[in-house]
């Protein structure tokens, strides 16, 4: 392989690789860029053009630059707009990105517009007085020699290019990181970096123009030696405008350029790579392919091939993609189980467990930040914090965002946001994030808070009822029907007087017997696990085949020695529905079958009831209208005296079983008993 033929095909594989490139980006910028965003149009657009630039490029090296026909006369003509405008449009780029202060960016737009009229006077040249208009006069300088006015064109065209390019660097110089907004101040070091290249490889092309108008035109007259030496520099100023490519994809899909959107910074981060990486790939197998005069079935049967493992490749990733995105998504969309917080034990310890564990979520999986802090103001300000492994406790050494968060009415919060440890800033899209999930937060906190606290007035106010009750039925046995009954003795020579006491009388006798039953009586006399076994043998005993009994002898003492008549009246009622619960729905509508009912009493820092059987368990028994109400007013009611009710499958998926369990704090010792 002679030095020409190796420059040749590098060439080839570079300009192919920037035209894969380019054709990405060109895409994902037109169908990713804001509605409605006429500039993101315009890049995706000019980012094709220069993608159609090079694969003209790549067909003109491929075919040998020493090579004449009308394939050649196209894709000659096709780069000329492409080469025209791709200093206009980079230069455009800059302007809006660069960070320049109000009077530097009134400068550089109206050297942009001079600009652009220097192009469309190039562009009119090239259509009519090209000195190379076509192919063929470069091969073997056909026409008229290039004298005159006709160099013109060739040295307004450098011009072109190394103002196109370099007037870009300056205005990135004399722009400022903070005077742009957002995402796009980390994009300034990848733009910056990439104008540099392109300054480079406008001065490689317009140094090998300059040369080449001289010495090596026509170039069928001319020595290997100095295509080669052409070649070479083609070579050269490819790799430069590979290497600026690569850094403007990485600001294109990390930093909102030409999007003017958050695009998903690390799937498309890791795209953007893959995309890298194939690019390379079937530049480099096309390379060998012709390298190697592959034949043509040969060559599309490889490159299919390849297509279709790219193909799998790219499934597998969409798939890992999407379950890395699930579980990242859990923790935000999951439920708090707010209801089971309020109405179980220990509830206000694991909500704050369960906010602190969906702050970590949100630092580690979506914004990579070190820690944060959620402070929630109220009579009682609050705090939840996250610090990665590692990471020294107490407040944050440095803030560098404070965000607002507002929830209900006279509920607020802020939330506050260390430096990444790689020094980006907080994006937009991130921004809002962290805003929903501590509005999130906020909303679930306060909704606990106040569920707690009409739980607590709940609970007063059912004590206070309890007493006011008792104490107008006894008012009304011990002194007003006695005194009626007084009267009425009284009365008997008056036979209206007595016929109205009598009447009286016999209301209040009525409503007294027609009124709501306590349970208190029975559970004072007999104990309150006597009272809940002697009521179901004698309204359930029939219903089942069997009723077993396990109540320890600790728990049976226990509950004797404490008080507490309204806790002890809500586990007294709330075991009754549930056994009354089992009777009706455990035999799966099947009247023969015979139940087996366990009933277990034990104490363990309060009294634990379960109820369980052997019936159809709870996915087979049959959903009637009202199914289910009466055990959801008793979880409220027993929430309310400080216990909880819970329902489960039995052993081995066989029947059901349900927890009642009221603490030692909701049934004090009796002051009385303790004597």
């Amino acid at each position: 392989m002679t030095y020409l033929e190796a420059t040749t095909r590098a060439a080839l594989g570079v300009s192919l690789f920037i035209t894969f490139l380019l054709l990405w980006l060109g895409i994902t910028t037109l169908l990713a860029a804001r509605r409605r965003h006429l500039f993101g149009r315009v890049a995706g657009l000019a980012l094709l053009l220069a993608s159609a630039f090079f694969l003209s490029h790549a067909m003109i090296i491929g075919k040998g630059p020493t090579t004449s026909g009308s394939g050649m006369e196209f894709w000659w003509r096709i780069g000329w707009l492409p080469a025209v405008s791709a200093p206009l449009s980079w230069y455009a780029t800059v302007i809006r990105y660069a960070g320049m202060g109000p009077r530097l960016q009134r400068v550089h737009t109206r050297l942009w517009l001079a600009f652009a009229v220097f192009s469309l006077v190039v562009l009119v040249l090239l259509v009519t007085a090209n000195p190379f208009a076509t192919y063929q006069s470069l091969l073997i300088g056909a026409g008229p020699a290039p004298e005159g006015g006709s160099w013109v064109l060739v040295w307004l065209y450098l011009g072109l290019t190394i103002a196109g390019f370099g007037l870009p660097v300056l205005a990135l110089a004399s722009g400022r990181r903070d005077q742009v907004a957002g995402a796009h101040s980390q994009a300034r070091p990848w733009l910056i970096g990439a104008s540099l290249f392109l300054l480079g490889a406008s001065a490689i092309v317009s140094a090998a123009a300059a040369w080449a108008v001289e010495n090596a035109i026509p170039l069928l007259e001319q020595l290997p030696e100095t295509v080669t030496l052409l070649l070479a520099a083609d070579l050269a100023a490819e790799s430069l405008v590979a290497c600026a490519a690569v850094l403007l994809g990485r600001a294109v899909v990390a930093y909102e350029v030409f999007t003017e959107r958050p695009l998903p910074r690390q799937g498309f981060f890791r795209r953007w790579r893959s995309v890298v990486l194939a690019a390379a790939a079937c530049s480099v197998t096309v390379t060998a392919l012709l390298a190697i005069q592959a034949r043509p079935l040969y060559a599309l049967t490889l490159l299919s091939i390849l297509g279709m493992a790219a193909y799998a490749l790219f499934t597998w990733q969409s798939y890992r993609a999407h379950e890395r995105f699930i579980a990242r998504l859990l923790p935000f969309v999951q439920s708090l189980g707010l209801a089971d917080h309020i109405l179980g034990p220990g509830g206000a310890e694991r909500i704050a467990s369960q906010s602190a564990d969906l702050l970590r979520a949100l630092c580690e999986e979506a914004l990579d930040s070190p820690g944060a802090d959620l402070i929630l103001t109220g009579d009682v300000p609050r705090r939840i914090s996250y610090r990665r492994a590692g990471a020294a406790e107490g407040p944050l050494e440095r803030i560098e965002l404070r965000i607002p968060i507002a929830g209900g009415p006279g509920t607020s919060g802020t939330l506050l946001l260390p430096p990444k440890p790689d020094g980006r800033a907080y994006s937009a899209e991130e921004i809002e994030l962290a805003q929903a999930c501590g509005e999130r937060l906020l909303d679930t906190l306060a909704g606990e808070r106040i569920g707690r606290t009409l739980m607590e007035l709940l609970r007063r106010r059912i004590g206070e009822l309890q007493v006011v009750s008792t104490r107008h039925r006894r008012v009304l046995h011990d002194e007003v029907l006695p005194e009626i009954h007084l009267a009425l003795l009284r009365s008997r020579g008056e036979p209206d007087v007595s016929t109205a006491l009598t009447r009286a009388h016999q209301t209040l006798s009525g409503m007294l017997h027609a009124g709501p039953q306590s349970a208190g009586g029975q559970i004072a006399s007999r104990g309150l696990l006597g009272a809940i076994r002697e009521t179901i043998e004698r309204e359930f005993g029939a219903s089942f085949g069997s009723i077993e009994w396990e109540i320890e002898e600790e728990a049976t003492q226990a509950v004797r020695d404490r008080s507490g008549a309204v806790a002890a009246e809500v586990i007294y009622y709330a075991s009754l529905e549930a056994v009354r619960n089992a009777a009706r729905h455990a035999s799966g509508g099947d009247p023969a079958r015979n139940i087996a009912l366990r009933i277990s009493a034990r104490w363990a820092d309060g009294l634990e009831l379960v109820v369980s059987d052997d019936g159809v368990g709870l996915r087979q028994a049959p959903t009637q209208p009202g199914s289910g109400q009466g055990l959801l007013i008793h979880t409220t009611m027993m929430a309310v005296v400080g216990g909880s009710l819970s329902l489960s499958p039995g052993l081995d998926g066989a029947g059901s079983s349900l927890r009642l369990w009221l603490p030692a704090a909701s049934l004090p010792l009796d002051p009385s008993a303790a004597a």
